[in-house]
């Protein structure tokens, strides 16, 4: 195969997706923060109801905004790279992925909403958008433009692309209420 007929991603449009994915992922967050403050008025942990992945390991916790969170990233990409993820030219690693799979069990770890799904009563995913009053990618589109072009900054078939995911890094910081010590890792 000669090396014009190799699939090729840009990797300076690939990073651009990578924060617009973020930005979105951290709207998720300081609005699941936001929502449980309305929801009880304040406090430490105001409406966490929290899992842990290791009994009483107060650094494992995982809360809904965590699976809100890497749910959104991950479409995100997804919906950007749809023919470069099929084809293993980009793969997707999320922390909170269980068996490779990227569903996480909401009802587990949300804050006592009625609609655990986060779909719409018609099964589409824009309710979970709105639900986390999140841009969705088919309406506000993945910026891919957010860095300029670099020449040569492509990886080729040849080339091992993985993008990892901490949709919440700082979990125990955002159930003990120190939001500012929370961020998106991508």
């Amino acid at each position: 195969m000669s090396k014009s007929s190799k699939k090729e991603v840009d990797l300076t449009e690939l990073l651009s997706t990578c924060v617009d994915a973020c930005r979105r992922g951290c709207e998720v967050i300081r609005n699941v923060r936001h929502k449980s403050l309305e929801d009880d008025g304040g406090g430490p942990s105001p409406g966490q109801r929290v899992q842990y992945k290791v009994a009483g390991d107060a650094r494992s916790a995982l809360t809904e905004a965590d699976g809100a969170s890497q749910r959104v990233i991950v479409d995100c990409l997804t919906v950007a790279w749809p023919a470069e993820i099929d084809a293993g030219l980009i793969r997707v690693v999320g922390e909170e992925d269980d068996e490779g799979s990227t569903d996480l069990d909401i009802e587990k770890c949300d804050t006592g909403t009625s609609d655990d799904t986060g779909e719409s009563s018609e099964g589409g995913a824009s309710g979970y958008y709105e639900r986390y009053r999140s841009p969705r990618p088919d309406v506000e589109p993945i910026r891919r433009d957010i860095f300029g072009p670099v020449p040569g900054a492509v990886a080729t078939e040849d080339d091992e692309v993985i993008i990892f995911i901490d949709p919440m890094d700082g979990t125990r910081e955002f159930v003990e209420g120190r939001i500012h010590n929370v961020q998106c890792l991508i």
